[in-house]
């Protein structure tokens, strides 16, 4: 089942070497074992790379809790078969007092748990209500002990209702000299490129969930940049070049 040339193969994924062979070693016991495996909640950027590893040698499917979900778990399979993907849903309803809880709010305050991110999946903010996708073996655990965000106490239960949630990203777009990280980053803060490379060496960026450490990373189409105080965006690569030569971008912003 695995590639021949496994090390010419990883370098196609630098980066996400230790990924790409957690993959494939769910592939193997799979196949080896006739039964299916989960992996934890992964990044738009891991299920790309799974995907492309995947291919047609098995079957998967992946689901991150609703319909059109980013982060999401995805099952591995010999044979095709209806998946449960161990995820339940977490809600909680806030009386607004002051400023609105936020989504890095939510994020912080799970991550203080000590779990890890790819333990939980999207979160779901609004004025008043808010919702977490997590694996099922932590549901308990985060009820128990997630009872504060901010100042607000907050309760969760499980929700058995369907989530139909559409998130509100406002698009506008912008041109940039390169994909080099430190170029998009400068487009979506409407900074300066050497103030946005103080963000990456700040560790105050992240690609896909994960830390930006090189400046030098070229961003994916459909890339998710989160940068510290100023928000979250979706990058969209419109294959467009502007007048002066620049690469035209779509930034999507989330409201």
């Amino acid at each position: 089942m695995l590639p021949k040339n496994k090390t010419g193969m990883l370098e196609h994924f630098q980066g996400y070497e230790a990924f790409v062979c957690h993959i494939q070693d769910l592939m193997m016991i799979s196949d080896r074992q006739w039964r299916c495996l989960l992996t934890p909640f992964l990044t738009l950027k891991q299920q790309q790379i799974a995907e492309s590893l995947i291919g047609k040698k098995m079957y998967f499917r992946k689901f991150g809790g609703y319909e059109n979900a980013q982060m999401c778990r995805m099952a591995i399979a010999p044979m095709e078969e209806d998946y449960d993907f161990e995820i339940s849903c977490l809600k909680t309803t806030y009386r607004k007092m002051g400023n609105i809880i936020r989504h890095q709010d939510v994020l912080g305050a799970v991550m203080n748990l000590g779990l890890e991110r790819e333990c939980f999946g999207d979160i779901i903010v609004d004025e008043t209500t808010i919702y977490i996708f997590v694996n099922s073996k932590f549901e308990s655990y985060v009820c128990d002990n997630l009872l504060q965000i901010r100042n607000y106490p907050v309760h969760f239960e499980i929700c058995e209702e369907k989530i139909d949630w559409q998130e509100n990203i406002e698009y506008h777009n912008k041109t940039v000299a390169s994909y080099r990280m430190d170029c998009v980053v400068a487009a979506c803060a409407n900074v300066s490129r050497s103030l946005a490379i103080q963000f990456i060496q700040g560790k105050k960026v992240k690609l896909d969930g994960m830390i930006l450490e090189d400046c030098k990373t070229l961003c994916h189409n459909k890339g998710i940049v989160s940068i510290r105080g100023y928000g979250r965006f979706c990058i969209h690569q419109t294959n467009r070049m502007s007048k002066k030569g620049k690469h035209v971008i779509e930034i999507g912003t989330y409201k």
